[in-house]
């Protein structure tokens, strides 16, 4: 009988342990399925269609004769720097997103695509008042969509929807938001990004107010940009030698990312801890709707050689005064290649 008692105990138990792990992998199941999942909010303020479609997976469309259908497998996290400097904010008419940078991250292959989008790049947006209410319909520069955000909440939120209206629909997961200055202490997290400088900033100009420089930052001297330094090179279009166009900025923007991220790989071969300290600086430094276990997720993709860095993308167009029209048949094949099967 002790035998038998002993035997019926031990198949409970394995039967306890089954139940437990059964919820415990429906749990994470669950976890699973809502990962990267964006309920759009501006529906409930009265935006119209399309600004309320972000997020909704496209249809399979047609063309000579094959089927393309959404890449499932895709996360889109766009990033939006903003300054608080100069005049815009003296003048009380908003922030406007500076800088708009597109990381498509596939979660199957764990590579990483990024499309830049110039800022001046013309579409539609929402536009809200000064008193958080839904306005009008404007087009413009996509940059604008954020200045025009005055309710601090969704403001991510429009600048999403204007990009993803920019580039039909396509769905945004996520946001990270972040004034350029906070791009100091992130740059510092992983030891700095060495990279050969692709301008002189070595004049200042005395009368502009926030004008940065560094003596030491020749073009053409191989550099590693810590703190301020970081900021200045991925912010500065104005000083001597530079052509003010956006674009030339953008170049070092890209030249910047792709650096940071060798340097974020080769970092956590090293030292596996810099995820966490980089988590914390991002923390206090970034407005985001990542989830906690989310941004935890692409940080634990992120490690070692574990990813890679794929295409470097520009929304194509072309500069008519001083707005960028989209070169629709282009960014329609751009479109098909990135986030079709």
């Amino acid at each position: 009988m002790g035998a038998e008692s002993r035997t019926k105990k031990g198949k409970k138990t394995r039967i306890i342990i089954i139940l437990i792990a059964a919820f415990l992998f429906s749990i994470a199941g669950i976890i699973w399925m809502n990962m990267f999942r964006y309920t759009n909010p501006l529906g409930d303020y009265g935006v119209p269609y399309p600004f309320t479609y972000n997020g909704t997976v496209p249809r399979d469309f047609d063309i000579d004769g094959r089927t393309y259908s959404y890449n499932t497998d895709l996360v889109n996290i766009l990033f939006i720097g903003y300054d608080e400097l100069g005049e815009r904010g003296k003048q009380g008419i908003g922030y406007q997103a500076d800088t708009l940078l597109l990381a498509v991250f596939n979660k199957k292959t764990k590579d990483i695509s990024i499309i830049s989008i110039p800022r001046d790049s013309v579409t539609d947006f929402a536009v809200f008042d000064a008193y958080g209410n839904y306005a009008f319909v404007e087009s413009g520069p996509v940059s604008l969509s954020y200045a025009y955000g005055e309710n601090d909440k969704i403001r991510n939120d429009l600048t999403m929807a204007a990009v993803s209206n920019l580039m039909y629909q396509i769905p945004l997961n996520r946001y990270i938001a972040m004034n350029i200055d906070s791009i100091g202490p992130i740059n510092d997290a992983v030891g700095g990004v060495t990279l050969t400088l692709d301008a002189d900033f070595t004049t200042c100009i005395p009368e502009m107010e926030f004008s940065m420089c560094n003596p030491e930052m020749e073009e053409g001297k191989v550099y590693t940009l810590l703190g301020d330094d970081a900021v200045m090179y991925v912010r500065e279009r104005q000083l001597p030698g530079m052509s003010g166009k956006d674009a030339d900025r953008m170049k070092r923007q890209k030249q910047y990312v792709l650096a940071f991220v060798d340097t974020l790989k080769t970092a956590s071969n090293d030292d596996p801890g810099v995820f966490s300290k980089l988590l914390s600086v991002v923390s206090g430094n970034v407005q985001t709707n990542l989830k906690s276990v989310e941004l935890l997720f692409l940080l634990y993709s992120m490690r070692g050689n574990s990813f890679n860095l794929g295409a470097f993308e520009e929304v194509p167009g072309y500069m008519v005064d001083f707005h960028y029209m989209i070169d629709e048949d282009s960014l329609k094949q751009m479109i098909v290649d990135i986030f079709f099967i």
